[in-house]
């Protein structure tokens, strides 16, 4: 009889145990829709964030892809383009949200390029195939700077948005 009795307390404590976790995970999940639709940044992991409802999940050092409802909206380069992008999403500034996806898109771009650019460099023996890539790579690369001051500009400016709540 002691061994029937100390089996159900075994399985009281762990059902205790598992009605005690899944209330903490039904009491997180219950908070974090709180703030589904207010501009708030969670962080929820090393490379994942919350932001409404976006979901920032962090591929790689230049990839960080942003989620609705776990179907992949947005690519971006940057973290922190990533998240004000959500921010203005999330705010309903849709045009800054679609300046800062226009301008993210048009670096990755140049990037990729400047990559390119360098590895035929690398490559190409002839010399006019050699003077015609450097002359690609500068251009590319004044362009890529030209727009990256832009880019940090608009990152500077939006720390003095205001993300909350708006009067009506």
């Amino acid at each position: 009889m002691k061994a029937k009795s100390h089996s159900r307390k075994k399985l009281n404590k762990n059902q205790l145990v598992d009605h005690a976790a899944n209330y903490i995970i039904n009491w997180t999940k219950q908070e974090l829709k709180k703030f589904n639709t207010q501009p708030v940044v969670i962080q929820t992991g090393d490379y994942e964030f919350l932001v409404g409802k976006y979901r920032i999940k962090g591929i790689s050092k230049k990839c960080w892809s942003v989620h609705v409802h776990d179907q992949l909206q947005h690519d971006f380069t940057c973290k922190a383009n990533a998240i004000l992008y959500s921010l203005c999403e999330t705010n309903c500034d849709f045009d800054a949200a679609k300046d800062l996806l226009e301008l993210d898109n048009q670096i990755g771009k140049l990037e990729t390029d400047l990559e390119q650019y360098k590895h035929t460099l690398a490559l190409t023996k002839d010399k006019f195939k050699t003077e015609l890539y450097f002359h690609r790579y500068l251009h590319t690369k004044y362009q890529y700077q030209s727009l990256n001051e832009i880019l940090k500009k608009t990152l500077k400016s939006a720390k003095y948005t205001k993300f909350g709540k708006q009067p009506l």
